[in-house]
Order: structure tokens, then sequence, then C-alpha cells
């Protein structure tokens, strides 16, 4: 009986957690606006090893792969706080993908490959996006 307890209290605990990750997501989706769009906004930190192992090889790819279509800027969190709190980042790495409306479109936490951060830059409509974001072809899916 106690085991069937604590497993519907840490399956409660998930889900409350979940919903709480959903609501951020909507909120900043709704109150956050970037000017000069569209762009991908990665968070890192000097200790993050995943974050200079994975996350910016990632990002310097996909650079090279949209040239100046799309603006990438990587933000240390500890340098910079106050723009993370902004986003409700809370764990790195993380990226925002950002539309040339300047609404945000996509949160990723945790490592997003360049394959998945176009796929993201390509939902964020036709205007302002070159036709790589919009059909990336089989070298980058």
């Amino acid at each position: 009986m106690e085991r069937a307890l604590v497993v519907l209290l840490v399956g409660a605990a998930v889900a409350a957690g979940a919903a709480w990750l959903r609501w951020r997501e909507r909120r900043v989706r709704a109150h956050v606006h970037v000017p000069g769009g569209p762009a991908v906004i990665a968070f890192t930190h000097r200790l993050c090893a995943p974050c200079r192992s994975q996350q910016l090889p990632a990002l310097k790819r996909l650079q090279e792969l949209v040239d100046s279509h799309v603006r990438v800027e990587v933000v240390d969190v500890e340098r910079d706080p106050h723009l993370a709190r902004r986003f409700g980042v809370f764990t790195v790495p993380s990226t925002v993908v950002v539309g040339p409306d300047g609404r945000v479109v996509a949160f990723n936490h945790g490592f997003a490959d360049e394959a998945r951060l176009l796929r993201q830059l390509g939902r964020t409509g036709p205007e302002g996006v070159p036709d790589l974001l919009r059909n990336p072809g089989p070298e980058v899916t």
C-alpha cells in the first residue's frame, strides 16, 4: 500500500512539473518580444560541458548553413542572469528560436542540434526565412 502511494505521489509531482513547464513556455511565447528576428538565442554557462562539446559546435554549423539570414546569439547565464530570467531559463544548454516578427516560436531545454533548430526556424513563416530553412534538404535532416 505504501509503495502505491509513493508511486502516485511521484506521478503527481512529475505531472505538476510538466504542467508548470508548459505554462511557463506559453507565458514566454506570449509576453517576450525579441527584435531583429529570425534568431536563435542559446543560453550557456562556462562550466557546462554539453554546452561546449555539443551545443556550441551545433550553433556554429547552424550559422554556416543560414549565413546572415538568422542571427545566432550565445548568452552566458552567469554574465547575463536578467536575460535568462526573462526567458525563464533554468537549465543549460537551452535554446530559444525567434521568428521574423520577434515572437518566440520554440524553446528547447537541453541540447538541440542544427537539424532541429532548422526545422523550428522553418515554422517561423515565409517572410524573412530563406529557402534553405523552409526546405532544409537531406544534408541537414
